[in-house]
């Protein structure tokens, strides 16, 4: 795939549509977030996963955080106690990461872990992005 540059500022509603598409096909980004950039890629996609450990040089045994665009659709993939469901509703979207258990649904993300990451980031671009992959 070739490499691309796009303003987050200025992307068209057809450039979201086409960028949500290659992740979910598998292309490997590198974006901002609210507070520091990522690479990212679809969370299904297993070669372009592993792709990105061997980027950032990482361990599998560490796993990776998982960005949503609303705090509604975490709730499918993961089982929140009382406590992180008020934490999630507080602190969404924003500069936070809650480490869940996942649901059954969401069991397919563990990938050896025993919970998940999850974040809503506060950055409308990718907020924009994320919601189109959903």
């Amino acid at each position: 795939m070739k490499t691309k540059i796009y303003n987050a500022h200025q992307l068209t509603e057809e450039q979201i549509a086409q960028l949500a598409a290659d992740l979910s096909a598998g292309a490997v980004a590198v974006f901002a977030t609210d507070t520091v950039y990522g690479i990212g890629t679809g969370a299904l996609c297993e070669p372009s996963i592993a792709r990105i450990y061997e980027l950032k040089k990482r361990p599998a045994s560490q796993p990776l955080q998982l960005l949503t665009s609303d705090f509604l659709h975490v709730q499918q993939w993961v089982k929140f106690s009382p406590g992180a469901l008020h934490v999630a509703q507080v602190f969404w979207p924003g500069a936070l990461t809650l480490i869940v258990p996942p649901s059954e649904k969401g069991k397919v993300f563990l990938r050896g872990g025993k919970a998940l990451g999850f974040r809503v980031p506060a950055y409308l671009p990718l907020l924009r992005i994320l919601a189109q992959i959903q």
